[in-house]
């Protein structure tokens, strides 16, 4: 797996605590962030090898993802 930078895990993490703020507020340790990214469609986690984490279009997809799979 490439190795990603904190910054980059920081932003996955924000993904996570935007698609849950208005329930549980998941604030995720790296482990948990390391699980998540493991379960994203490949093509996000593709997005995420290519533009990083902080990509605007890779965070917006991410969050909706995550969204509808908590619904």
């Amino acid at each position: 797996m490439k190795r990603f930078t904190k910054n980059e895990w920081n932003h996955l993490h924000d993904c996570i605590f935007e698609a849950t703020y208005n329930t549980t507020k998941k604030n995720c340790n790296q482990q948990e962030l390391e699980e998540i990214f493991k379960q994203l469609p490949e093509h996000l986690q593709h997005m995420a090898f290519e533009y990083g984490m902080n990509d605007t279009v890779f965070r917006d997809h991410v969050i909706e993802w995550y969204e509808k799979l908590n619904k």
